[in-house]
């Protein structure tokens, strides 16, 4: 009987350790790939805008809520899909460091405008080489 409540209490730790410990790590993971996704538009929006291409920045503006609202659609209906990213189906990391390192390439010169935790994301941006069609908008 004893060693049935041992089994019993120590499973239901374990479980729930492992319930908050997973609910932890999949939500940080769907949030970091989410800010890197925002991180991905608005780095190609703000080029844009330098560049004087209004009608570009405003087109990249409006696919960029399209997809996110795709997005929110698709995880409202599909509940799985943030189960995926959750288990690494999908190899964020890579895409993740590219989007980075345009975002760093990008932002670079203008590092002394933004507030310090941006600074200090930037410079530890390790760049990692470009595949060479790796932009999802087109001009």
């Amino acid at each position: 009987m004893k060693t049935t409540i041992i089994a019993i209490v120590t499973a239901i730790i374990f479980s729930f350790a492992g319930y908050i410990l997973g609910g932890y790590y999949g939500v940080s993971r769907m949030a970091r790939d989410s800010n890197y996704a925002n991180l991905m538009w608005l780095t190609a929006i703000d080029k844009d805008l330098e560049q004087g291409n209004i009608d570009r920045a405003k087109k990249l503006t409006f696919q960029a809520t399209d997809a996110t609202f795709g997005a929110l659609q698709t995880i409202d209906t599909i509940p799985q899909s943030g189960l995926m990213t959750v288990l690494g189906v999908f190899n964020m990391k890579a895409y993740n460091d590219q989007v980075s390192t345009r975002a760093k390439q990008h932002f670079i010169t203008r590092l002394d405008e933004l507030s310090e935790p941006p600074k200090i994301q930037i410079q530890q941006i390790v760049k990692v080489e470009m595949p060479q069609r790796s932009c999802p908008v087109k001009k």
